[in-house]
């Protein structure tokens, strides 16, 4: 086998965060992949070993290392729940490898999908997902081609990638947010401290509602809430797919509306687990910026979930009961990235009359995981039998969770499964409590 002529680079950081595993294994009974196929290749370390390789140039990302043996596969196999760093002793930064590896290997991606689909990923990443109208055009079109009966003719048209996400249409139906939102939500009563809000992309144009709960949240706290108006999607789907370029630039867009923002702010908060994860590094992903690098660092250091925003600033009474048993289940990348185990719960344990019941494999990912679901639908479906066998096993009126992936994959999931299971976000059910 030929090796590359153009050797798989990888930054220094990841080169020294793939250098800080000591290979012992621990990580992989918490690695949904290897759990499923109990495959080397397909558990973090055999995945390190094999960005290894392709960094010595001793495999090619172009080509099989063996039988059923490609480098890609196993690495897009790969969820990035981030899971195996909460049980890694040696603190290896498993995200830095993934998504430096991914990054380096973008182009040889690309070009293994056919050319229609590396137009139409192209297009969604760049110029969709970053534009409040395209993006709300988009879903709209989504919406048209199921209801009008467009699907039933033309769906084997569709490239392959993109079917998954053409048969969510249906869920996509929601009330978008920014644009009736106001600039500024002043505190009910006295204000207790002051915050920019963070609204996204796939939240703010399908889930607005969810947006607006969270503000009403907040205000009710006595917070008062920026939502600069310019902000735009954080990156987060474009680094996991290894568009750096992208991924940097939305950054810059995104720190240069909070810039403009009068006055000071406690917090950058968010309600979008994954969001949040990838904010948090900001200040890295920006490090060698010469106008952003300072700010990256200092947003970073503010962001936050809005649950552990308000129970560090301390809950005010909750007025209303919400009469239900709910099952929370942790996004991955609150738990495991965020290291966010606590705030969501202690949040939704001050609800009068409302009872959580632990779901067993609580912290364990329920096959979302961003764009996971339409580039391995497979093992997505896989990966979430474990937590419908779960949610069989016990006796609950809704599930709860804090990400918009994780809400959309449980919602087809249940409904696919035929359980009348309602699935909410953790502010929605504070919003219920709080209103008068």
């Amino acid at each position: 086998m030929a090796a590359s002529e153009q050797p798989f680079q990888l930054s220094e950081a990841t080169d020294q965060a793939m250098r800080q595993c000591v290979h012992c294994g621990l990580c992989l009974s918490s690695c949904p992949t290897y759990r499923e196929l109990g495959t080397e290749m397909d558990s973090p370390r055999g995945r390190i070993y094999l960005v290894r390789a392709l960094e010595e140039n001793r495999i090619d990302p172009d080509e099989d290392a063996g039988p059923d043996v490609n480098a890609m596969n196993h690495l897009d196999l790969c969820l990035g729940c981030r899971a195996c760093e909460t049980a890694c002793p040696s603190g290896v930064d498993y995200s830095e490898v993934l998504e430096g590896a991914r990054a380096a290997a973008y182009e040889t991606r690309l070009k293994r999908c056919s050319f229609t689909s590396r137009t139409m990923e192209k297009f969604l990443l760049q110029r969709v997902l970053p534009s409040r109208r395209l993006f709300g055009a988009f879903v709209g079109l989504l919406n048209f081609y199921n209801k009008s009966g467009l699907r039933e003719l033309f769906d084997g048209l569709i490239p392959s990638r993109l079917r998954p996400l053409a048969a969510k249409a249906p869920e996509l139906m929601g009330k978008p947010f920014h644009k009736n939102s106001e600039n500024v939500y002043e505190a009910r009563g006295e204000r207790r401290g002051r915050v920019c809000f963070f609204s996204g992309c796939v939240m703010d144009g399908i889930m607005g509602d969810i947006h607006r709960d969270t503000i009403k949240v907040l205000i009710a706290q006595g917070i008062e809430v920026v939502v600069p108006k310019t902000q735009v999607c954080c990156g987060a789907l474009h680094i996991h797919e290894g568009d750096r370029a992208t991924a940097i630039a939305l950054a810059q867009k995104n720190l240069w509306a909070l810039d403009q923002v009068d006055g000071e702010f406690d917090a950058f908060v968010n309600n979008s687990a994954g969001c949040g994860a990838h904010m948090q590094k900001w200040g890295r992903l920006l490090a060698d910026d010469e106008q952003f690098a300072e700010f990256a660092a200092e947003i970073s250091a503010k962001t936050m979930d809005v649950t552990r925003y308000l129970v560090n600033k301390g809950l005010l009474p909750f007025p209303n009961p919400y009469f239900g048993a709910a099952a929370y289940d942790a996004p991955c990348h609150l738990h495991h990235a965020q290291k966010e185990t606590e705030a969501p719960m202690q949040l939704l344990g001050e609800i009068k009359k409302f009872r959580l019941i632990e779901l067993p494999n609580s912290d364990q990912c329920c096959g979302a995981a961003g764009s996971y679901t339409l580039t391995q639908p497979e093992m997505s479906e896989r990966i979430f039998m474990g937590k419908l066998k779960a949610l069989q096993e016990i006796k609950a009126d809704l599930v709860v969770t804090g990400n918009p992936g994780c809400i959309l994959q449980f919602r087809q999931g249940l409904a696919r499964a035929g359980l009348d299971i309602e699935v909410k976000h953790p502010m929605q059910i504070a919003a219920a409590a709080a209103e008068i």
